[in-house]
């Protein structure tokens, strides 16, 4: 809240868990906001984790308009700081520490209340707007490639592509018309019937234009034979010297499913590595 007693807001992307004990968080707020005033002489504030449906949220607080919170359902939480009920997550802190950085300053702050909700996440990268289901409005960008993680039951799916193991790649994903060179009309034709779930990792790939994705799927079991460059394996016996690429994302992928806690992770690849990667 200013000093005026009037709630600020501002869209950031920079934002991390910082210690659990005590819960602390940071995030970062530019000099050139127009609020900045506000943040840079506040002593508590509410980070509030926006939903794949709150886009439009989103653009409102990144943009110069004079009352951001005009059309926003927002309430006063425990700090005092303004809390979008409608958020997939809040976490509402006092300030802990500031620190100047270039143009920014670092808000790091101690946690007194958290509220969270069941959704999917609203992302950002290169320029698109990405959440776990990947809206055609963005998939279906030309220049963009995708390829899956499948899993059946216990087992991962791989392609044989010459002795080397291959997650399957296509130039679109074929959720509505599965066409032959499509990710899903691919695996039809190699015998399998294939749904998609979510995005699991976003990037960008040296020497191409366009983004990268890859989401994770089932396979469904059948009795019926499949082509002989299917392989699907279980995590104890991939033989991960035999990958082409991204054994780092497989590893971590069979880390996360023992848990069922998965993140959704953007950055580059550099010879199959993603980096950045968070």
């Amino acid at each position: 809240m200013g000093t005026d007693g009037q709630p600020r807001g501002v869209t950031v992307n920079s934002f991390t868990t910082v210690s659990l004990d005590p819960p602390l968080v940071l995030v970062c707020v530019g000099r050139s906001s127009r609020s900045f005033a506000a943040f840079d002489g506040a002593e508590a504030f509410a980070i509030n984790v926006l939903a794949s449906d709150q886009r439009q949220l989103s653009a409102t607080f990144a943009s110069k308009a004079e009352d951001k919170f005009a059309d926003a359902n927002w309430e006063k939480g425990r700090s005092g700081s303004p809390v979008f009920p409608d958020s997939l997550a809040s976490f509402e802190c006092v300030l802990h520490e500031k620190v100047d950085a270039g143009d920014h300053i670092v808000l790091i702050g101690r946690v007194i209340d958290i509220h969270r909700a069941s959704g999917t996440p609203l992302g950002y990268f290169s320029g698109n707007y990405i959440d776990f289901a990947m809206q055609r409005e963005t998939v279906d960008t030309p220049g963009h490639c995708f390829g899956g993680l499948f899993h059946c039951g216990e087992e991962l799916l791989f392609i044989d592509q010459d002795g080397k193991l291959a997650l399957p790649f296509a130039t679109s994903l074929g959720e509505e018309q599965r066409e032959s060179d499509s990710l899903l009309g691919k695996l039809e034709a190699l015998g399998l019937s294939a749904r998609l779930s979510f995005v699991y990792s976003v990037f960008t790939e040296e020497g191409r234009d366009g983004l990268s994705a890859i989401y994770l799927g089932e396979i469904e079991p059948t009795a019926q034979p499949r082509h002989p460059s299917v392989r699907l394996l279980k995590p104890e016996d991939i033989p991960f010297e035999q990958l082409s690429r991204f054994s780092g994302l497989i590893r971590r992928y069979i880390r996360e499913r023992d848990t069922d806690q998965f993140g959704l992770y953007v950055g580059t690849a550099i010879k199959g590595t993603i980096h950045r990667a968070r």
